[in-house]
């Protein structure tokens, strides 16, 4: 198994960072975000339904009956426009971590929905780790799944610290 650096916990012990999960109308081409979790270490939390946008139409019944949400219910949600102004003033030169590649997809179909540049960037935990390793951090995800973005964001966050934890012996997960 490959060796972590010392580096490498102290870019995650020694900073501030923020855990990023969306749940969407389905997995196809024309699916978008319909909601947005995110958790930082100090506790702070923000999750929202988001309004479909123009064009906003897919909706799979599977993915539905997976997350839970209704279409119906997105008309309470934050237009993506006031979600990505919202992401740009709290999160501006930050990294909002996810667990999948799918949730940099959708942060990119919310910016261009809300025709809004990011001033933070999306990364994936799995990029940042050995490929020997993802089975390993993959082993720390609460299962079942809940698919709702906060509640997996949270878990995500977890995870990711019970991962660090056991890879080193010195580091302090956040609570």
């Amino acid at each position: 198994m490959t060796q972590l650096p010392a580096e490498f916990f102290d870019f995650w012990l020694n900073q501030e960072h923020f855990f990023l999960d969306f749940e969407a109308s389905g997995l196809l081409g024309d699916s978008y975000p319909i909601e947005i979790g995110i958790v930082g270490c100090d506790g702070s939390r923000f999750e929202t339904l988001i309004k479909p946008a123009t064009g906003w139409t897919s909706w799979s019944a599977d993915a539905q009956d997976v997350h839970g949400i209704i279409r119906e219910r997105l008309e309470d949600g934050m237009e993506a426009v006031e979600v990505f102004k919202h992401l740009n003033e709290r999160y501006a030169g930050k990294v909002l971590w996810a667990d999948s590649a799918y949730d940099r997809f959708w942060m990119a179909v919310l910016s261009v929905a809300a025709e809004i540049d990011p001033k933070f960037t999306v990364g994936v935990l799995y990029d940042r780790i050995p490929e020997d390793h993802h089975v390993i951090f993959g082993r720390f995800k609460k299962l079942p799944v809940a698919h709702r973005a906060l509640q997996d964001a949270f878990d995500i966050r977890t995870a990711w610290f019970d991962y660090l934890k056991a890879m080193s012996e010195n580091n302090q997960p956040c609570d």
